[in-house]
């Protein structure tokens, strides 16, 4: 087990497998269970929230902190997701 917890409140990651909700924002640091530290993680549109292991973790693109670059992309996603939704319903035949 590492000496120091890998990553820090605040700061963008991505959980593996890899989920369509990511990156995620680092809530929490909690202790170490099983020797490996674990994190309290909820994605960037607010939808999940998990306790993950260390090692399920990696650092987003820049694994930057989350702040107000990290809200426009995750309103730019949240838009492109409408967009893709609203596109789906209008092809499908009731």
């Amino acid at each position: 087990m590492a000496a120091e917890h890998k990553f820090k409140i605040g700061q963008l990651v991505y959980f593996h497998p890899k989920t369509p909700e990511g990156p995620y924002k680092v809530l929490k640091r909690l202790p170490a269970a099983n020797g490996e530290y674990q994190y309290v993680i909820r994605s960037t549109d607010g939808s999940h929230e998990r306790v993950v292991r260390e090692s399920e973790l990696s650092p987003a693109a820049g694994g930057g902190m989350a702040g107000t670059g990290s809200k426009r992309q995750a309103e730019a996603l949240r838009r492109r997701r409408t967009v893709a939704q609203t596109a789906a319903r209008s092809h499908c035949v009731t």
